[in-house]
């Protein structure tokens, strides 16, 4: 038996739009669902106080998003339970959103986009892809704004180079777009018959028994500690098994990203800091047992691997 609305809150979809992209926006940050559930229910909150200063910040920007904004916040604050004579003054918003670290919490979080920093109220829909690289060069390319979640199997190899990067273009307010390029060569083969080599038929030909498939997930993260990547990474983890794991936009320094891994089970890592923790941003995560990666080459927003497989 579902729960009765609580008083005075309408149903959902009954709600214009964009109402409804600020009340699914504080449901992804708090954890929590409308309308049965308010600021006590947030597990988020509990693990993170400052978040409440998120809340007011996202009610006030409702406020005064267009003519109806008052309505907005109202029906936000009812839901919510967050008490209207708590919210700051225009003064005071201002001054969070000069704080570095309060505007550093708000990209790593994934609760804006670009700069200046723009609330991240479009839908959460997630691009799920299953794809085999063949051999050669292939390039995939990743919207640091988008939900993008890529599972990657090689043919079977004993070795790889993979090359992770981004690029932050300032004439697109800030946008950046990561890249990630596998170059697999042919792996040495072996025939089958070896009598038939050079007979008219032929022989069929086998890769070495070393060599095997290469398993890696690439997600998008749009902030290392945004709670949809932080569920989606240990589901996706846990189903798929990688060897390899490259998270991009991160929005991190690498002296930053001890804590949010400490619930990662990777024993190994390679990271791209992100600039001023607004922007890009990458993890190159393995376990150590499984592959061997080592770094070939990296500049500032560049990282190449070479990935050897265990004999």
């Amino acid at each position: 038996m579902s729960e009765p609305l609580p008083a005075n809150l309408p149903p959902r979809n009954t709600l214009a739009q964009s109402t409804q992209r600020y009340i699914s926006l504080l449901e992804t940050q708090l954890s929590i669902a409308y309308p049965t559930e308010n600021l006590e229910h947030s597990s988020q909150l509990n693990r993170d106080p400052v978040l409440k200063l998120v809340v007011s910040l996202i009610i006030v920007i409702s406020n005064r998003s267009c003519p109806s904004g008052e309505d907005y916040s109202q029906l936000l604050d009812e839901w919510l339970h967050f008490g209207l004579y708590e919210l700051p003054s225009l003064h005071d918003y201002k001054e969070m959103v000069r704080d570095r670290s309060f505007l550093e919490r708000l990209y790593q979080r994934g609760i804006v986009n670009f700069f200046l920093p723009v609330l991240a109220l479009e839908e959460l829909k997630e691009d799920y892809i299953c794809l085999d690289v063949p051999i050669g060069f292939t390039t995939l390319e990743l919207k640091g704004t988008g939900c993008q979640i890529i599972f990657i199997k090689t043919p079977p190899i004993s070795k790889c180079k993979l090359t992770v990067t981004f690029t932050v273009d300032k004439n697109l307010k800030y946008s950046t777009t990561h890249r990630v390029q596998f170059m697999i060569n042919h792996p040495k083969v072996f025939p089958e018959n070896t009598e038939k080599v050079d007979s008219i038929e032929g022989s069929v030909w086998h890769p070495l028994p070393h060599c095997c498939p290469l398993h890696v997930l690439v997600i998008n993260a749009r902030g290392a500690i945004h709670p949809h990547f932080n569920h989606i990474f240990a589901q996706k983890t846990s189903e798929l098994q990688p060897d390899v794991v490259i998270v991009t936009e991160t929005r991190l320094e690498a002296l930053n990203t001890l804590e949010p891994r400490q619930s990662i089970h990777f024993d190994s890592s390679l990271t791209i800091e992100s600039p001023l923790n607004f922007f890009g941003g990458t993890w190159f995560l393995w376990n150590s047992f499984n592959v061997a990666v080592q770094p070939v080459h990296r500049r500032k927003q560049l990282l190449g691997t070479e990935i050897n497989l265990p004999n």
